[in-house]
């Protein structure tokens, strides 16, 4: 009982350490907020405010339960990007990747390290500061698009194989087929000409007979 109560305590330890707050739930504007200086967000308005060009407001992860398996991260701007700017994704032990955007653009896709740990996700601007108000965050996660696109270039050549496969057997079995059919016509032949073989003598030999009696 005690090691049974031991291993179910391990267990749950090992659920609880192997947990991250991000891990299946992605950065979304409900977290949104937690990184940043010189700026503030509104989460009831979605608004950024900038003190000052490229200062910066994102999300925190931190470097204890750092995010990984994801390659992209999808910020759309309500009415558009008010100024240019960036996204900066920051890791633990790799250099940092940067993502522009354009004032007006309607959204920016920045790349993440998908096998990196991922500390810090940000936005900022450029020039004078310029409110920032933000519509929706979507992530990607690793790999999630590729087996996709693979089965469906493969499918249909594996699908004309497969109907291929059916019309070459038929094609090598239709000679075999031929000589089977003519088989029993030549077997049912044979019975008769050995009959008629065994009946000659028969034959033959009544013949001898009547003649003997005529004489």
């Amino acid at each position: 009982m005690k090691k049974i109560l031991a291993i179910a305590v391990a267990l749950v330890m090992v659920m609880a350490m192997s947990v991250c707050v991000f891990a299946d739930d992605p950065l979304t504007l409900d977290n949104f907020g937690t990184s940043g200086w010189d700026s503030e967000y509104d989460a009831a308005t979605k608004t950024i405010t900038f003190s000052g060009a490229w200062t910066g407001r994102g999300w925190w992860i931190g470097s204890d339960a750092p995010m990984t398996g994801y390659e992209a991260i999808t910020i759309e701007f309500d009415g558009g990007a008010a100024a240019a700017g960036q996204v900066v994704c920051e890791y633990d032990g790799a250099d940092s990747d940067t993502t522009t955007f354009a004032a007006g653009d309607a959204s920016v896709t920045a790349v993440i390290k998908a096998d990196a740990p991922c500390t810090q996700i940000y936005v900022q601007i450029g020039g004078d500061p310029q409110p920032l108000v933000l519509k929706s965050v979507s992530m990607t996660a690793a790999g999630a698009a590729a087996p996709a696109e693979t089965e469906a270039e493969e499918a249909p050549a594996e699908t004309e194989a497969e109907a291929e496969a059916p019309a070459e057997a038929e094609a090598e079995e239709a000679p075999a087929e031929a000589p089977a059919a003519e088989a029993p016509a030549e077997t049912a032949a044979a019975p008769a000409t050995g009959l008629a073989l065994a009946v000659i003598p028969a034959v033959m030999a009544l013949a001898a007979v009547a003649v003997s009696k005529k004489h």
